[in-house]
């Protein structure tokens, strides 16, 4: 394996990541329910990719690390990772795109941002409810796992946590364990902090996650369903998937 160095990403690096993530995904059983009409619409697809890490690098508490090759400075991987549960400065400073800014400021630069890079169109591939349902699913098995009350608002939770949000591999890259090393890397800045990391995967993935000391706390059944093509009688069918939640705590998140 080539020497590597992890960092986070630059907003220079939206186009490679991007790329990387629409090819790691575009395949995924999970991803199929979020984005189900993902090929009749490939433009608006490809274009989620190009939105969502353009957000994450104004987001407080949005942070994206990136496994670059030494030799020949290639991106071959990257993880994106969200901080919960801190104040807003400590939301900055976990997203160094944002570091030294004022609340204030950050909202300027997210507006410009924004207004610039963004496509502004409505994404004909995705399915917003699915996305939302999905992640508001989710967050609550991870709240309870933490033995946090019921009414608890998912943007504020009283114990900070981190979650893994995606975690994508150059496609010629694979099986040289640069997502070991992404998740060893997340292992680490938790275990400084003392919080718990959060995860989800489909049940292939998961056994990376296990590999590298996770533990399985719930799942999420993903029924088949069958999604019309607007303006056409197509219609789409999705098979039914399932999710696997895991966590990362002190005493396991260093077993290798």
């Amino acid at each position: 394996m080539s020497s590597t160095l992890l960092h986070p990403a630059t907003p220079s690096d939206i186009p490679t990541l991007a790329s990387i993530g629409h090819d790691a995904f575009v395949t995924n059983p999970i991803d199929a329910h979020w984005f189900p009409l993902k090929s009749v619409y490939p433009q608006d697809y490809k274009q989620f990719f190009l939105d969502d890490f353009t957000l994450r690098f104004v987001t407080p508490g949005n942070l994206t690390i990136v496994v670059e090759i030494t030799a020949t400075k290639e991106i071959v991987a990257y993880a994106t990772f969200v901080k919960h549960g801190a104040n807003s400065q400590d939301f900055l400073n976990w997203n160094p795109d944002t570091l030294s800014m004022s609340m204030s400021q950050y909202k300027l630069k997210r507006t410009c941002l924004l207004k610039t890079s963004i496509s502004g169109q409505t994404d004909r591939s995705a399915c917003p409810e699915t996305l939302s349902s999905y992640f508001e699913e989710a967050t609550k098995t991870y709240h309870s796992h933490l033995q946090f009350p019921t009414s608890t608002s998912a943007a504020t939770p009283p114990r900070p946590y981190l979650e893994v949000r995606a975690l994508a591999v150059h496609q010629s890259h694979r099986h040289k364990r640069y997502a070991h090393q992404l998740i060893q890397w997340a292992q680490t800045m938790a275990s400084k902090e003392g919080i718990p990391i959060f995860g989800d995967a489909t049940s292939t993935a998961a056994s990376l996650y296990r590999i590298n000391g996770a533990i399985e706390i719930g799942r999420m059944k993903l029924e088949a369903k069958i999604v019309s093509v607007p303006g056409t009688e197509e219609e789409i069918k999705v098979e039914e998937t399932e999710a696997v939640l895991m966590v990362w705590e002190g005493n396991n998140a260093h077993q290798t």
